[in-house]
């Protein structure tokens, strides 16, 4: 979800997922779980 070698992530819902909260909501955790590890 994180663009080699950029601080960008790219979370949420979108076309071809399961298309809920739960899936958006889960995306981000895996996202700031990444940032916290990599820039404390």
């Amino acid at each position: 979800m994180k663009i080699k070698d950029e601080n960008i992530y790219f979370t949420g819902d979108g076309a071809g997922k399961a298309g809920n909260i739960v899936t958006a909501a889960a995306t981000g955790i895996v996202a700031s779980r990444n940032i916290l590890e990599n820039y404390k």
